[in-house]
């Protein structure tokens, strides 16, 4: 992303020095985006929490979510796949080697996909010291033995705060776990985040403060209170399969879905008006990754009526080039830097969320 975000910034330079940059961001701050967004009841420049606060905590676990909780996160994301035993669980790889210590607690079989092991044998396993070793500035005592999330799980932590964050929901490698969608749907459904009925009404979702993106952010609004589960938006279903998506808008027709694509689908698919034609046909919208990120792409995919969540954007220049360039969203793994920058809300020292979790 570095590559194609520093010639994005050098545009922004050229564009600034003539005075076209003002006006291109004067007439898009109360665009097209923002009157999608408020028609599909998702916050404008939603916030989500990619495997929970994931450059703090190792990913996809307890503390990682119960951060991105504690901070404000619009949404908690997660990459659901499924187990041999038909156990939900929260796991983005395909294989179990690189984030646990399955090379030794199961030799040979590291190299496996989740679907290839018991729900049991998931659990013989630490998803968190790994984090401490690659990251002997951010480790910590707490983070050792940290065990892979379950779906269910995860909501219990949605539900566990006065902050009431959606859930961001991926069918990840979806062709390897046929009927997961429908076993995903009619989980949320069993625990009150999808209902059946009418097409989602518009609604005030109250978690979008104005920013200029331009502007260094000085933290003088206090939090507001989270409320998106309270709202048509609390579940955005997600997959980078055309296949997934379509079962999706069959099953839940009234939850919102994002097609993820990137530079390969992008090419594959014959280009970007083709992924939006895509997109348009299941009732989706759009998640591309940041390598993706033209405004005037973006500009295309509104005019088309598609929202764009990119993915994902870690540094507070990336966070802010791209609002400049009208994103709806972002993934991100730095929550508390996307807050400040975004909403300029009040954040407390890491070491205070930490505490509050019990971390």
């Amino acid at each position: 992303m570095r590559r194609m975000l520093i010639v994005l910034a050098a545009i922004i330079i050229v564009l600034s020095a003539s005075g076209i940059a003002a006006a291109y961001f004067l007439l898009n701050r109360k665009g097209e985006g923002r009157r999608i967004a408020e028609k599909k009841g998702i916050p404008y420049l939603a916030i989500m929490a990619h495997r929970g606060v994931s450059d703090l905590a190792p990913e996809a676990t307890d503390p990682a979510y119960r951060l991105a909780l504690e901070m404000g996160a619009d949404y908690l994301e997660a990459d659901i796949q499924r187990t041999a035993d038909g156990v939900l669980v929260c796991f983005h790889d395909d294989t179990l080697d690189r984030n646990t210590d399955a090379a030794q607690v199961f030799p040979g079989r590291e190299m496996d996909s989740i679907d290839k092991f018991t729900y049991a044998e998931l659990m013989m396993l630490d998803i968190g010291t790994w984090f401490n070793e690659k990251n002997p500035d951010r480790a910590r005592e707490t983070f050792h033995e940290l065990k892979i999330l379950t779906l269910e799980e995860l909501i219990d932590i949605a539900e566990s705060h006065d902050n009431r964050p959606g859930l961001y929901l991926e069918t990840k490698s979806a062709l390897r776990y046929p009927g997961i969608e429908k076993e995903i749907i009619d989980l949320l459904k069993s625990r009150g985040w999808i209902e059946d009925g009418a097409p989602m009404d518009s609604v005030e979702v109250g978690n979008d403060i104005d920013v200029d993106p331009l502007e260094d952010a000085d933290g003088e609004v206090e939090p507001a209170p989270v409320r998106i589960a309270d709202g048509p938006a609390r579940v955005i279903l997600q997959s980078f399969e055309d296949e997934s998506i379509r079962i999706m808008k069959d099953l839940a027709p009234n939850v919102p879905r994002i097609y993820l694509v990137d530079e390969e689908l992008e090419e594959k698919k014959g280009g970007w008006n083709e992924l939006i034609a895509i997109a348009k046909k299941y009732d989706a919208d759009l998640g591309p990754s940041g390598y993706q990120a033209w405004p005037w792409r973006t500009g295309e995919a509104h005019r088309n009526g598609v929202l764009v969540h990119h993915y994902t954007l870690n540094k507070p220049w990336q966070m802010r080039l791209l609002r400049f360039f009208g994103t709806d969203g972002i993934f991100t793994n730095r929550t508390d830097l996307a807050l400040k920058l975004y909403r300029r809300q009040k954040m407390q020292p890491i070491e205070e969320y930490f505490k509050r979790i019990g971390y």
